[in-house]
């Protein structure tokens, strides 16, 4: 099927999704069995793209989780998009909440499957102007500047997709793993440096990495990887 990437609704302002999305799309695996839910859903791209897509067979429900209500509109048409160019796809519910404080109750049980394209660059670090590279200031360093085209401040419109305004890979990591249940399945993307940093999180929230591919298409990495909860009992 053709990709409808191109033809998803955004927000007329702020944060806009890029090709990292539509990767991870690709990414997510051919066949689920249960809920799925894409945390930081943005306008909902990676979770209705890869389903448009074929991939994610078996899901039962899915959530789109995103923390900024502007982002309702978009969400909820997207779905709506969706459904007409897969006929059949299951439930999509879009929920406005944040992720640090998301349970498995508030997707009705566990989730088989979670995605996520989250911030990439941490507070006090600018955007570079055309790659991933020096994400941190060095030791001691004043911040560097915003180039030019960047959000100054990053409280201002679409930081939040930026920047990690409203928690980082670790909280991200712990909300997967919490609202997963065992044996389940976390997919995202994350800067090539940083994947030191993912491992780390990974880790901490009892993940066992699976897979891990690093597009070829850019100067600097973007890291794919697969996280497994253990299976509970022996």
């Amino acid at each position: 099927m053709p990709s409808p990437a191109d033809d998803w609704i955004q927000p007329a302002n702020g944060y806009r999704f890029t090709e990292d999305s539509v990767m991870l799309a690709r990414f997510c695996p051919g066949n689920v069995r249960g809920t799925a839910a894409d945390l930081g859903a943005g306008c909902g791209v990676v979770l209705l793209e890869a389903m448009v897509q074929g991939r994610l067979k078996g899901v039962e429900r899915a959530f789109l989780v995103e923390r900024d209500p502007a982002f309702l509109p978009a969400l909820e048409a997207n779905a709506e998009r969706a459904r007409a160019l897969a006929p059949g796809l299951p439930p999509v519910k879009a929920l406005i909440a944040d992720w640090r404080g998301l349970s498995p109750g508030d997707l009705d049980g566990p989730a088989a499957f979670v995605c996520s394209n989250p911030p990439y660059f941490r507070l006090g670090t600018a955007r570079p102007p055309a790659s991933f590279g020096n994400l941190a200031p060095a030791a001691g360093a004043a911040p560097p500047p915003a180039p030019p085209g960047a959000a100054a401040d990053p409280e201002r419109a679409g930081a939040d997709g930026r920047w990690e305004l409203h928690g980082g890979i670790a909280s991200l990591a712990e909300a997967a793993s919490r609202i997963l249940a065992p044996g389940g399945l976390f997919s995202l993307c994350f800067p090539g440096p940083r994947f030191t940093e993912l491992l780390l999180a990974a880790s901490g929230a009892g993940f066992v990495p699976e897979i891990a591919r690093f597009s070829a298409s850019r100067s600097v990495p973007l890291a794919l990887a697969y996280l497994r909860k253990p299976p509970s009992g022996p």
